[in-house]
């Protein structure tokens, strides 16, 4: 019985010498499209995150008003700061409105955020 030989390892053909280093050229041409979809993402969660605030503040400020108090400090407490608040009344409806451009990129491309939020005046308030 003779000793078991080992078999002959299968050699890879070598790359064909025009495709050395595409590996590399492809990261570099998709890592920019990869940041700029990353800066759309986290600029898109943060102008939800401004709009959420912005309707609280709309829903404090419109509360307030029903009630004959301040509108605009319940709600400037709760706004994002560069937010323009207005306040008007329409019958028996008190309403706050507010606005901003968006956070980040999405501002500079001309994105404005709004938020109305509208309560009864109470019988004893003075609306605004």
């Amino acid at each position: 019985m003779s000793a078991a030989q080992p078999l002959p390892r299968a050699r890879r053909p070598p790359a064909p010498r025009g495709e050395s280093g595409m590996a590399t050229a492809e990261l570099a041409v998709a890592m920019p499209a990869v940041v700029i979809v990353l800066l759309l993402a986290l600029s898109a969660l943060a102008a939800g995150a401004a709009q959420m605030r912005m309707t609280d503040a709309a829903r404090v400020g419109a509360r307030q008003a029903a009630i004959g108090a301040d509108p605009l400090a319940g709600a400037s407490a709760v706004a994002p700061t560069g937010s323009s608040i207005a306040v008007g009344a329409a019958g028996d409806l008190t309403c706050v409105s507010i606005s901003r451009a968006a956070p980040g990129p999405l501002g500079r491309a001309g994105l404005t955020l709004r938020a109305r939020a509208c309560a009864f005046t109470e019988p004893g308030g003075d609306g605004p």
